[in-house]
């Protein structure tokens, strides 16, 4: 139900992480949603970033990822703080393509 009320949101709606982010840091968002699956757009940790002990910064692969997590958990951080609901989708739920897995209702 919340992926299909998302679908016909706009334009009280984010979608993709750059618009949701945006939106969370304006303390817009309402409810951030997010696919079970979904792959975060994050940019990659610089050569020479400080990892947690056991990472190989070395492997791109891995920084990515690391990169990734942290853009969820930041997310889901700010959500939270400013009071908005954060809602994790069953699988086989999608939202929309445009947004890429992660999307927010916002409040105005």
């Amino acid at each position: 139900r919340l992926a299909a009320d998302f679908a016909e949101a706009p334009p009280k709606a984010a979608m993709g992480s750059t618009p949701v982010l945006e939106a969370l840091q304006s303390g817009r968002v309402d409810r951030l949603l997010f696919e079970r699956d979904s792959v975060w757009s994050g940019q990659r940790i610089p050569a020479g970033a400080v990892l947690a002990d056991g990472i190989d910064q070395g492997d791109p692969d891995v920084a990515t990822a690391v990169a990734e997590a942290q853009l969820g958990e930041q997310m889901i951080g700010m959500a939270l703080a400013t009071d908005a609901s954060v809602s994790i989708l069953g699988d086989e739920v999608r939202l929309p393509e445009p947004a890429g897995g992660v999307g927010a209702f916002l409040r105005w």
